[in-house]
């Protein structure tokens, strides 16, 4: 208020001032400054290059009813270094046997909550396919491969193939191409998934391992003398019954995280479930969150309907259940492809029925799951992979650039998940 024409101001003590300029000091200076994450409203993590994709829905992961929330607890753990080791399964097809995409998510999550190895690798390459570029399986013999989407005289196993060669001797190398890990030797342990009932590792140097284990009929633990990044072995069968190698387990007992990538090109839920042995040997991997990437294979099958892949979901999901009580699922929808019609390619209408069953699934389950097809824009939204350079000339795979973006969204979307309540 004025009196007599003056502002009356009102003093305080020196020392009171003094004290509230510090106050307001401070406030300036912590104004904008990082805040604890879990506070924060913006994601962990940004995707570094932006596409223009219309109509896009937010980049999250719908769990209404908290399911991921054992798994978002054991983040925290990593974090607060309360526990040492979180696994992670990713099954799919061919647009995850590359690698490019989990690739990508395994990188983004080791960077953050530690890298505890390079998980699950499959001798594909000898299976005559293609091989993610991060590791070389190689063998002096000419192997027979029986893979889940044309079965064979042998029942496909953990990587949802099976290699297999009738002899007395056959030679395996395992060796890292790409180490993520600082420069810091690969692996000091290896789990080698093959039958022990029809022939026995021998290894050329045994002085390598400190300590061998069965730890069931499929698969062997090798404790190394020191960190490597590669592993040879053979294997003997004196009665020259069927050598069968089915892939192996690498890790370098540091805290952090294992992402294991199943992926067989061409592969469907229904293939994956008829697997007894591929589930039972699923459960040596001992899995807190599965990821299953499918759809787009059984929408592009002629007789496809939702009713039929609703059920082909559910039966590879409650036998995976059963055999992991202790895991948690998310679900991921296909993005939108072409489909050729005549002469020319329109947007595959049964992509948006693959897409709506699995959101069915997921809800009524009360399952998350993570829609990559509305999240890149939905109905239409293959013009916007072509006009963005990242799909590969068929109009259904990706290039490397497309798989890694879809692997950043994914990512995005793990580091915005909060606890619910």
């Amino acid at each position: 208020m004025k009196k007599n024409g003056m502002t009356n101001k009102r003093k305080f003590h020196p020392q009171i001032e003094k004290l509230i300029c510090l106050v307001l000091f401070t406030l300036m200076m912590t104004d904008g400054m990082a805040v604890n994450p879990t506070q924060k409203n913006e994601p962990d993590y940004q995707v570094g290059k932006k596409y223009a994709f219309p109509k896009s829905k937010p980049n999250i992961i719908t769990d209404p009813s908290g399911s991921l929330n054992p798994f978002l607890t054991q983040l925290n753990e990593l974090e607060e270094k309360t526990r040492s080791l979180l696994t992670i399964t990713h099954i799919g097809d061919s647009h995850i046997q590359a690698d490019f995409e989990t690739g990508m998510v395994r990188k983004l999550l080791q960077e953050r909550f530690g890298n505890a190895g390079r998980g699950l690798v499959v001798p594909l390459k000898l299976a005559k396919t293609n091989e993610p570029l991060s590791y070389r399986i190689t063998s002096s013999q000419e192997w027979t491969a029986v893979r889940c989407i044309k079965p064979g005289p042998v029942p496909f196993g953990i990587g949802g193939m099976a290699l297999q060669y009738t002899d007395v001797l056959a030679d395996i190398s395992i060796r890292l191409t790409e180490d993520s890990s600082l420069n810091i030797p690969a692996f000091n342990e290896c789990t080698v998934f093959y039958d022990t009932e029809t022939s026995e590792i021998v290894l050329p140097d045994s002085s390598t391992v400190t300590r061998r284990k069965k730890l069931n009929r499929y698969a062997e633990q090798f404790i190394l003398k020191d960190p490597q990044s590669s592993f040879d072995f053979g294997f003997y069968s004196p009665d020259q019954k069927n050598i069968l190698f089915y892939g192996a387990l690498l890790k370098n007992g540091r805290p952090g995280i294992i992402y294991n990538a199943i992926g067989i090109n061409g592969a469907h839920y229904f293939e994956y479930a008829a697997g007894s042995l591929f589930i039972e040997q699923l459960s040596s991997l001992q899995t807190d969150l599965f990821i299953f990437s499918m759809g787009i294979n059984e929408a592009y099958d002629k007789n496809f309907t939702a009713d039929k892949f609703y059920q082909q979901i559910d039966s590879l999901i409650q036998q995976v259940r059963a055999n992991n009580p202790q895991a948690v699922f998310l679900l991921t929808t296909p993005a939108e492809s072409w489909k050729k019609s005549g002469k020319q390619r329109i947007p595959h209408p049964s992509i948006e029925i693959a897409r709506n069953t699995i959101v069915k699934y997921a809800e009524d389950h009360q399952m998350a799951y993570w829609d990559l097809f509305a999240i890149t824009g939905g109905k239409g939204s293959a013009r916007s992979w072509t006009k963005n350079a990242l799909f590969s000339r068929d109009g259904v795979h990706f290039t490397k650039e497309g798989y890694e973006y879809q692997g950043e969204l994914l990512g995005e979307a793990v580091f915005k998940l909060k606890i619910k309540n």
